[in-house]
């Protein structure tokens, strides 16, 4: 007998972040270009917009997305150049060392290799910062 699952759909795009009707953005840094082009696309197909190193400190943005390549140094200059937004990484192993060393770094979420594809969004989503009332 098939046993029939029904399971309420997650959103497939961000939620409405910004008072002036403009896309949430998030700050991505992935070193490998095929992977960031994944990244990239599913992340604006839910409704963000990309940008890559190129963004100003202090921009509003609505989170950083950062794969650690063995380092911590490109997250620490990027969270000291955007205080407030929420630092979410992708990292490559998910061990004792690097746990300790992201939350010392305060991040909002550790996301391993396993995480796929189509959940980036929703992570991205779930910490994105609300930007403040006036």
């Amino acid at each position: 007998m098939a046993v029939e699952q029904t399971r309420k759909e997650a959103p497939t795009r961000a939620p409405s972040l910004s008072r002036n009707g403009k896309h949430p953005e998030v700050q991505l840094v992935e070193p490998d270009p095929g992977r960031r082009e994944e990244i990239r696309r599913a992340l604006e197909g839910a409704g963000f917009r990309v940008r890559g190193l190129e963004s100003p400190a202090g921009a509003a943005l609505a989170a950083l997305l950062v794969r650690l390549n063995g380092s911590f140094e490109v997250a620490e200059r990027l969270a000291a150049a955007h205080p407030g937004t929420p630092l979410l990484l992708l990292v490559d192993r998910v061990d004792a060392a690097t746990l300790e060393a992201a939350f010392r770094l305060g991040a909002k979420a550790i996301l391993p290799p396993s995480t796929p594809l189509a959940d980036l969004p929703l992570v991205v989503a779930a910490h994105a910062a609300r930007p403040a009332r006036r």
